[in-house]
């Protein structure tokens, strides 16, 4: 469980706010969003929207990769050996592929990407939750 929540776009939300030196309060405002939003993130209950890893690429210079994957640098600009890197989730790399696509697209094919990455974002907070339950169960055999 220890992996998971280390392995997870939550953390490094939290690892990117703290490297600014930010408190939750500040850093949603530079986002543009509430701080329950921000919470929520950070405690891996809710995805950001596209726009809203926009957002936090544009006011961070964030690398969206990273941020989505654990994969790379947290900043733009930086060498890989400069930051710790956390392990890559296969179902975040297919969310950073489907913003990607979405960004060369037209207003429609956008509009439907965007659909399929809140989707997946469910898909994957679901697949979190019944890892949790196993081994909730595990513990208790």
């Amino acid at each position: 469980m220890r992996e998971k929540i280390f392995d997870s776009l939550g953390f490094r939300l939290v690892q990117l706010r703290k490297s600014r030196h930010l408190t939750q309060v500040e850093f949603a405002e530079k986002v543009g969003t509430n701080v329950s939003v921000i919470r929520r993130f950070e405690g891996n209950i809710s995805m950001p929207a596209a726009e809203t890893l926009i957002a936090i690429q544009d006011a961070f210079g964030c690398n969206l990769h990273w941020l989505l994957t654990g994969q790379g640098t947290m900043l733009f600009g930086t060498n890989e050996g400069d930051q710790e890197r956390t392990v890559n989730h296969p179902s975040l790399v297919e969310v950073d592929r489907t913003l990607t696509e979405l960004d060369k697209l037209d207003a429609e094919k956008s509009k439907s990407l965007l659909l399929e990455f809140r989707s997946r974002a469910r898909e994957v907070k679901r697949v979190a939750e019944l890892e949790s339950m196993m081994m909730r169960l595990n513990d208790k055999i």
